[in-house]
């Protein structure tokens, strides 16, 4: 009997033990996410948008982070940033359902070749309508900055240009020392 005791005690223990382990390792939606993820989690800091996410407004942020911009030019810049997302909505569905027609049309093995130029041919002048946007909206951004703050802003790019350019340096050297070894 006391054997039959101690051993449903210790499954019991087993089974609380197995409880908190899951509940240590799982999101808040309660699924348990195993293995190694980064410190955000399994779809990285945006989500499930991966690398995409809001990269190009970040990247703006972080480059007007140390101008000491004035109250008005944060409220202005916010609002070109707000205008700009909501003009550019709808050329990003589109972008988006054409994506999705492109994946369609090369389905199953299927291909028709004139369907797939013109859906290409529509994503590039999507794209390019982007890329005239984007242009646009730095413009007025760079309109609201003063001579002061264009300065740095410059400075802070060609900062950034040279350390990208050392990064290259030092990938292609990692990439030369690998490469006789294999």
């Amino acid at each position: 009997m006391k054997k039959v005791i101690v051993t449903i005690l210790a499954v019991a223990l087993v089974a609380i033990g197995a409880i908190f382990v899951i509940g240590q390792s799982s999101d808040s939606s309660g699924v348990a996410n195993f293995g190694k993820q980064g410190r955000h989690g399994k779809f990285g800091k945006r989500g499930k948008r991966g690398m995409r996410g809001k990269r190009g407004h970040r990247g703006m942020r972080r480059m007007f982070r140390n101008l000491d911009l004035t109250d008005a030019q944060k409220t202005q810049i916010q609002s070109i940033m707000k205008n700009s997302r909501e003009s550019s909505k709808s050329v990003r569905q589109q972008m988006r359902a054409n994506r999705v027609e492109l994946r369609k049309a090369g389905e199953n093995g299927a291909f028709n070749e004139t369907q797939v130029k013109a859906l290409a041919e529509k994503q590039g002048d999507l794209h390019a309508q982007m890329i005239v946007q984007r242009h646009k909206v730095k413009a007025e951004i760079h309109n609201v900055l003063t001579a002061e703050q264009k300065k740095k802003l410059a400075d802070k790019k060609a900062e950034m240009k040279k350390k990208m350019e050392e990064r290259k340096a030092k990938w292609a050297e990692k990439r030369k020392a690998k490469s006789p070894q294999q």
